[in-house]
């Protein structure tokens, strides 16, 4: 249970992205050309941040002396 604990935000997004979210989204915002707009700028930066996080992670996990201690 400590990895649902350690994990549980992750997980629900996850879960909650895992539905066509997104599309659903995007089709609510058609006739409103501002709102399409703002929605693109969020989702390109929202990438933008996911990737560089994603990068950090890795990074940050690969000078650990211990890795081959978890197998």
């Amino acid at each position: 249970m400590f990895i649902i604990k350690d994990y549980f935000w992750i997980i629900l997004f996850a879960i909650v992205l895992s539905f066509p979210v997104v599309p659903n989204l995007r089709k609510r915002f058609e006739g409103k050309e501002e709102l399409c707009r703002i929605y693109d700028a969020v989702i390109g930066i929202l990438v933008i941040v996911l990737f560089i996080w994603a990068i950090t992670f890795a990074v940050v996990g690969q000078n650990n002396p211990f890795a081959y201690a978890n197998f």
